[in-house]
């Protein structure tokens, strides 16, 4: 038996939801009433907390023009933290809002993306169904869902924090939220970020492991000295090494280096550490140790703006952002290609990454090598002494 339907009509009273904009006004199309939404990145919650475990929500849709994004949110952490898909004029996209940020140039592919026929000039019902689990995307009144999520990037909590969203003019009505019951179909399992990581390292030659640091501003006249020259990369590194931000990073802006991760898809993604600004900065290490050396091809992708170094010299620049039809900026690990002889012992990939137009932004890196071994703190700190027991007895 199905839970109880609780339904919003929109176009008639927006009082249960909060945020968005103020001219989202009532209006009708192709015949039926419905809520007009013409601001860009503008996103409504629901001001009551749901509190079922696993729940469907769906709306009635339409993208009027040739341009058009229109979704629904859940898990929200806070308004500028939450999960969101929506019906594109081709697609359906999963793009986890991050620090007020759409991540779409990170989460690009079939696992968070499904192309579609020209989906404007018409109603549609969008519905996701959504748990501590995961996700799945239908669409009307498909049975199989079009786009499963096994992984939410914000972690799966407080999904209950729920509302719509859209990016540039659309239409939508009849917002509902429904109970599920385990006999209504079980959410995708999720995957093991550990797993994840090691299948990447394995098997694609990611960098997987990074120290990064915010920059006031990309630099050209910047000294390029070696990382090696700085004891605040081993010194400032915090003992809690995590993808979130804490105020001490806020704070201490460049100052302060923070352990992070790469994606399920190899990409590190420094919107999870801070907003994308247009003009905001980020360097980026990772430090590895070979037995041998070896000739390989690194190949890279980015968003929006790079300068990458391997051992330090300087190997790439270049830019790749949003800039339609020729640039799409979507981050792909196969967008460039550098040929790199590595040497035995510790090897050191160093990169500033710069935002230039307010989307995601960050970097994915394909060493080609067969196996690394990443450095931990104990290691960066014996490189250090070494290196500065070598400069002493120099002088």
């Amino acid at each position: 038996m199905m839970a109880e339907k609780r339904v919003y009509a929109l176009w008639d009273d927006l009082t249960p939801f909060q945020g968005g904009e103020s001219r989202a006004i009532a209006g009708e199309w192709k015949g039926e009433k419905a809520l007009y939404l013409n601001q860009m990145n503008s996103a409504f919650f629901l001001q009551e907390e749901i509190i079922f475990p696993t729940f469907r929500l769906e709306a009635e849709v339409a993208i009027p023009g040739e341009v058009g994004f229109v979704g629904l949110i859940f898990g929200a952490t806070d308004e500028s933290n939450y999960e969101l898909v929506y019906l594109a004029p081709i697609e359906i996209q999963y793009d986890p809002i991050m620090n007020g940020s759409m991540t779409w140039q990170i989460y690009n592919g079939p696992s968070y993306q499904k192309a579609l026929p020209d989906m404007t000039g018409q109603w549609h019902r969008l519905i996701v169904e959504a748990g501590p689990e995961g996700a799945k995307v239908f669409l009307n009144d498909q049975t199989a869902p079009m786009l499963v999520i096994p992984n939410l990037q914000h972690g799966g909590k407080r999904l209950g924090k729920v509302g719509f969203w859209n990016y540039v003019p659309c239409y939508i009505r009849n917002f509902s939220i429904q109970e599920l019951s385990s006999a209504q179909g079980s959410l995708p399992v999720p995957l093991q970020p550990e797993a994840l990581i090691q299948n990447q390292s394995e098997n694609d030659s990611f960098l997987t492991e990074w120290l990064v640091r915010s920059l006031a501003a990309p630099e050209t006249e910047r000294d390029n000295r070696s990382v090696t020259d700085s004891q605040s990369v081993i010194d400032n590194v915090p003992e809690k090494g995590n993808q979130s931000v804490t105020d001490n990073m806020r704070e201490a802006g460049e100052q302060l280096w923070v352990k992070a991760l790469a994606e399920e898809n190899g990409t590190l993604n420094l919107n999870r550490l801070w907003e994308a600004k247009q003009g905001s900065c980020a360097e980026v290490i990772s430090r590895f140790m070979l037995q041998e050396e070896e000739d390989t091809c690194l190949t890279l992708g980015y968003s929006d703006s790079i300068r990458l170094w391997v051992n330090d010299i300087e190997v790439y620049g270049g830019n790749w952002l949003w800039q339609p039809p020729s640039h799409d900026g979507r981050i792909r690990p196969d967008h460039a290609t550098v040929l790199i002889k590595w040497r035995k012992g510790v090897n050191t990939v160093r990169a500033e990454v710069t935002q230039r137009e307010g989307f995601g932004w960050g970097v994915a890196i394909k060493t080609g090598l067969r196996e690394v071994a990443f450095l931990n703190d104990e290691h960066l700190k014996s490189q250090e002494h070494m290196w500065q027991n070598m400069l002493s007895h120099k002088r």
